[in-house]
């Protein structure tokens, strides 16, 4: 699978139903957190809700960065 870039998880989350600007900035931030190393407190409802949202297409940011997201391009 080719990595996904920033502007192909928005379109993802958006198909899924996520299409708050607020909430695609937030998750999309998340993912973008979780590829440069940021490991997140699971316990808390926001990045349950988060996760949730990032698993729907493929990300699970509960385990270690993978790979599947382009960080040399938005």
């Amino acid at each position: 699978m080719q990595p996904r870039t920033y502007s192909q998880i928005r379109a993802d989350l958006s198909l899924i139903g996520i299409t708050d600007t607020q909430a695609l900035n937030n998750t999309c931030s998340y993912a973008l957190l979780w590829a440069v190393g940021e490991q997140f407190d699971l316990s808390k409802s926001a990045v349950k809700v988060v996760r949730a949202r990032l698993r729907k297409i493929g990300i699970d940011i509960a385990k270690p960065f993978d790979g599947s997201i382009d960080l040399s391009s938005k």
